[in-house]
């Protein structure tokens, strides 16, 4: 329904060019799920996949750590990253400094999926030994540190905020805890000791990002997240029922911007498709939450001790927690 809507939008879209590679993108996002559904593999061996797959984003994002700049991996699917946008880095004073991209387009998508990755890759590590326990919790300790590299406020709040929703989830079913345990406190040691290092080493840089919080409540610019939400606003007022047309909002933005900025899409999932989908887009989406949402509350009265039901359940709050402020 939601390609649908896509779809139709490019009837009325200020660039149809821009709804058609949008709706491109929703069609393989769904064939991509359902041929996942539909081969019914184990969550464990998607999971692996999964983990493997960031191991590669890791180890791009901390190459481009290391050389500040695009490592050339077209044949990886890296992008090209564009120093001067302000997304690609941090600041301190005429310094800068590049942020982990990965294989991705933005480096908040890349910490997105790495928190998801952390939480998914604590359940590999259950019940293992020996060999299989050292190569999980290795992964894991790479994972997390790769998430410090984009320097995402959301990512690393997301993370923590997941595998918190987890662990209550598995301690109050019936997962058995003494694995679990197990392995949760030598990895929270690492991220205490990886997130202390990393502090002292970059603090000039976090110390800009601390004060860009500021710019939700003080003066903002257009392309600040405070002068996005403002334009999103602006959008879904000026086209309530079917919104700018998917894809559009970056450039629909110049219509209601002063000096007639385009700006980085909002930081915000609901805002973003209320903008360039309008009401309906919104209706679908909030429809899609309600469902997740009662079969959650069906599992947790169950009282499920499923490990991978529980995992899911901490993968999809911090997916929430990215999309609301990535």
């Amino acid at each position: 329904a939601l390609g649908s809507l896509a779809a139709l939008s490019s009837i009325w879209a200020l660039y149809p060019s821009l709804a058609a590679i949008r709706v491109v993108h929703l069609v393989l996002w769904a064939a991509f799920a359902l041929v996942v559904a539909g081969t019914q593999i184990p969550p464990h061996r998607m999971a692996t996949a999964f983990v493997l797959g960031l191991l590669v984003h890791a180890a791009t994002g901390l190459s481009q750590i290391i050389t500040q700049k695009h490592l050339g991996l077209t044949v990886l699917g890296e992008l090209p990253i564009r120093n001067q946008a302000p997304w690609s880095t941090v600041a301190d004073g005429a310094s800068s400094f590049l942020r982990a991209h990965g294989l991705s387009p933005h480096p908040n998508v890349l910490a997105g999926h790495l928190a998801i990755g952390l939480i998914l890759c604590w359940g590999l590590g259950v019940g293992r030994r020996g060999a299989h326990w050292g190569f999980i919790v290795g992964a894991w300790g790479v994972l997390f540190r790769s998430l410090l590299l984009p320097f995402s406020r959301a990512g690393l709040l997301a993370a923590v905020l997941g595998i918190a929703v987890a662990a209550v989830w598995l301690g109050r079913g019936r997962a058995p805890a003494r694995p679990i345990a197990a392995l949760g406190y030598p990895l929270t040691i690492f991220a205490t000791v990886a997130l202390v290092v990393f502090a002292l080493v970059f603090h000039r840089y976090l110390h800009d990002r601390l004060l860009s919080i500021g710019a939700l409540v003080g003066p903002y610019a257009a392309v600040d997240r405070r002068g996005l939400i403002d334009a999103a606003l602006a959008l879904v007022a000026s086209h309530p029922l079917g919104g700018v047309g998917a894809g559009n909002f970056s450039a629909a933005t110049r219509t209601v911007t002063s000096g007639g900025a385009v700006p980085d899409s909002v930081h915000n999932v609901p805002l973003l498709i209320g903008a360039e989908l309008g009401l309906a887009g919104a209706a679908l989406i909030f429809a899609m939450v309600a469902a997740l949402l009662a079969v959650g509350y069906r599992r947790w009265r169950a009282r499920s001790g499923d490990l991978w039901q529980g995992l899911a359940a901490g993968s999809l709050a911090a997916l929430v927690i990215v999309g609301m402020l990535d």
